[in-house]
């Protein structure tokens, strides 16, 4: 029996979110149901982090056990020729028996945000369409608030799970599209994130750029720990990297 880690790249447009799901598509079980084909076993995978319905990723991280001895060339290849354009595996790599994808020391984020006046179609899937003036120096001031291990109940679902989380770095900076499209990158990363808790930050930075909220604010709402009703849509979200 082998252990197998997958390194793959996705577009979660069309899909329920990356978990298996029963009747509706998902990125894990089209992977399982290319892996099943290739293998002829039946498959079941698991993975590093549970991104958000129409969420994207350059690194999640999947693995699996298997009887198969075909190389791990060879199978990344013939998973690539099953699997829908949308899907992609990068890596396959044997890893020992003890390994899991959900013991990660370092999960990294990117949320990309399209702030110009005039919306670029060809980004749309992949950012947030954000027409407004922001102050990027004070959204970059308030982030130190995030960073460190605090309760998150405020900015997350935490669906029974313990609601302490420790941020490692968050980073905001403007950058070019390959046209001169004017964008921010919001960098967050942690060892791990509640549901909905990297775009609820921010969706609460945009705020502060914006001048509707203050670091102040920020603070009060961390110590009310009643969740915001406010998050960034779903296809600005990345997945960059998990680190072990």
């Amino acid at each position: 029996m082998r252990k197998l880690k997958l390194t793959i790249a996705y577009d979660g447009t069309n899909y329920y979110g990356f978990q298996r799901q029963k009747d509706k598509p998902s990125v894990q079980g089209t992977l399982e149901n290319a892996i099943s084909k290739i293998t002829k076993e039946v498959i079941k995978t698991k993975g590093a982090s549970r991104i958000d319905r129409g969420g994207h990723a350059l690194g999640q991280v999947v693995c699996f056990e298997t009887c198969s001895s075909i190389p791990c060339l060879n199978l990344k290849d013939g998973i690539n020729s099953i699997l829908p354009k949308d899907i992609f595996v990068r890596r396959v790599t044997e890893v020992d028996t003890s390994f899991n994808p959900r013991h990660a020391l370092i999960r990294k984020y990117r949320y990309i945000v399209q702030n110009q006046k005039e919306k670029c179609l060809y980004l749309s899937r992949y950012s947030y369409f954000f027409p407004y003036e922001l102050d990027i120096s004070a959204m970059e001031d308030t982030s130190t608030v995030f960073i460190g291990t605090h309760n998150f109940s405020s900015f997350a679902m935490c669906e029974g799970r313990n609601p302490t989380r420790e941020i490692k770095d968050i980073s905001i900076v403007k950058n070019q599209g390959i046209f001169g499209e004017s964008l921010i990158f919001f960098d967050i990363s942690g060892a791990s994130f509640l549901t909905n808790m990297i775009r609820s930050i921010v969706a609460t930075l945009l705020k502060v750029g914006q001048g509707i909220l203050k670091k102040e604010n920020i603070i009060d709402i961390f110590n009310m720990r009643k969740r915001v009703s406010w998050k960034a849509p779903a296809n600005g979200l990345f997945l960059l990297e998990v680190v072990y």
